[in-house]
């Protein structure tokens, strides 16, 4: 399973993986500060949500256009001006710049989700799922390094706390950029070169796209509710200091990406829909759990 690609992707997962974990930790408390309305407090977090959503499609059909490594590189760069904007609206106090800001950093997510891709294109088929876990190991690093930054750069600089955050994750995602440029783009295999393809209307119509689709807006709805709430309820609710919740946001990232180091093992063994099953039953558990 050699590539010169897998060790670019994981770094540069590991890079642009730490915004959002840091940005569900402070969305919420910077937009209980910025907000006009305290219903709106959660509203960058939804935008970075939102930002992932709307990109997905658009994402793959850019890089079907440019190449894996110029939309790598254009998404991550935009996700550095997005950061920068970020910390630029907090000196301002500007609540809207800031939700804009969040967007852009929440796009890059869509292609970011594409790394997995790229990581099966650079090696043979029968270590597809191999490549993958090792590709999403990345965000073991990112999940606590995001947090970590936040706690340490908060008060950085004097116009405004978090500041030093956004334009530290400004600095990873330029350095992404740097290292997405030592990509190798590879070249799709003849069979699917020549092949025209389905179109998006013939796979929306399958049953396991429908199944695939509803179980990830279920599970990711759930576990966007919790990210959501976690660290406002924490902080604002119980009067958790901004520390031991950055802990916590720690712990759910990286638990996150931990099974990622067997997954692949395990889809090869037990199969897809066993996986996604198991996957469910966590999700109600953890529901459960939090409720008590």
């Amino acid at each position: 399973m050699k590539s010169r690609n897998l060790p670019i992707l994981v770094i540069a997962q590991a890079l642009c993986m730490s915004g959002p974990p840091a940005v569900v930790l402070l969305g919420g408390i910077v937009g209980a500060d910025l907000a006009p309305s305290p219903a709106l407090a959660t509203l960058p977090i939804s935008l970075m949500v939102l930002g992932v959503a709307l990109s997905t499609i658009p994402a793959a059909l850019l890089m079907r256009r440019i190449g894996r490594r110029k939309g790598f590189m254009l998404a991550a760069g935009l996700a550095a001006a997005g950061a920068l904007l970020a910390a630029w609206s907090l000196t301002q106090g500007s609540f809207l710049f800031f939700c804009l800001s969040i967007l852009l950093i929440g796009a890059n997510g869509a292609f970011v989700q594409q790394y997995r891709f790229a990581a099966t294109e650079s090696v043979a088929d029968e270590f597809a799922g191999r490549a993958v876990s090792f590709v999403l190991v990345g965000g073991i690093f990112a999940g606590y390094l995001g947090p970590e930054i936040a706690r340490r750069t908060q008060d950085m600089f004097s116009q405004a706390l978090f500041v030093g955050y956004f334009v530290s994750i400004a600095v990873l995602y330029s350095a992404a950029v740097l290292l997405l440029s030592l990509l190798r783009d590879v070249a799709p295999p003849k069979e699917r070169a020549h092949s025209a393809g389905r179109s998006l209307g013939e796979i929306a119509r399958q049953p396991n796209y429908l199944v695939a689709v509803l179980a990830g807006a279920a599970s990711y709805g759930v576990m966007s509710f919790i990210m959501t709430a976690t660290p406002v309820h924490m902080v604002g609710g119980e009067g958790f200091s901004l520390d031991q919740t950055a802990v916590v946001i720690q712990s759910h990232i990286m638990a996150m990406y931990l099974p990622s180091l067997i997954t692949g093992f395990l889809l090869e063994r037990l199969g897809l829909f066993r996986i996604m099953l198991f996957g469910a039953v966590l999700m109600i558990a953890c529901s459960g759990l939090a409720i008590v």
